[in-house]
């Protein structure tokens, strides 16, 4: 292959990798749960604000109830007053504290990759766990994981690809709530 037409097959190599859209998170998996479903909703007003050192703000947003999903899925808009995770119902076998842990692109000026608190799941109580788009500098696209262990045994773990807003359908929430 002469040197211009090497030149013009890597040129397209790039373009066609440029243009191609971002991979898709792996499918969700959920073995310490008797129920498991997974999206995005409308971000809520914090009931109480919990303690969590293990996250960039320090604190992390209780809410009353199970928000509805907007959406089914593991694809996200980066949108502030967008909220995304899981409903889960625990096995009992998996009850009590659980590790959660939130893997993302690099956030804010520190660069923090990853986000960890500690819940505690009954397996009589349906529940939801997830992070919501409070402010700009979350909007980060990209693969976030979201892992939840009890005593070392995993409960669930949903990857999620958060894109672009303006890629995706609009959404609109109403008044967004700050934390």
């Amino acid at each position: 292959m002469t040197r211009p037409a090497r030149l013009l097959s890597a040129l397209l190599l790039l373009c066609a990798s440029l243009a191609a859209p971002p991979a898709l998170a792996e499918e969700p998996v959920s073995p310490g749960a008797v129920d498991f479903d997974y999206g995005y909703f409308c971000a809520r007003e914090p009931a109480e604000i919990g303690v969590a050192e293990g996250t960039i703000a320090g604190v992390v947003n209780l809410v009353d109830g199970i928000p509805a999903f907007i959406a089914r899925g593991t694809v996200v808009p980066a949108q502030v007053g967008v909220g995304f995770g899981v409903h889960i119902l625990v096995d009992p076998a998996h009850a009590g504290l659980v590790d959660l842990t939130i893997e993302h692109p690099p956030m804010g000026p520190d660069k923090v990759t990853r986000q960890t608190w500690t819940t505690e799941l009954r397996a009589d109580d349906p529940d939801y766990l997830g992070y919501s788009f409070d402010e700009p500098y979350e909007l980060v696209p990209g693969e976030w994981i979201f892992t939840a262990e009890a005593a070392g045994r995993l409960v669930y773990r949903a990857g999620f690809t958060v894109m672009r807003a303006d890629l995706l359908p609009a959404v609109s929430c109403g008044p967004v709530p700050l934390s």
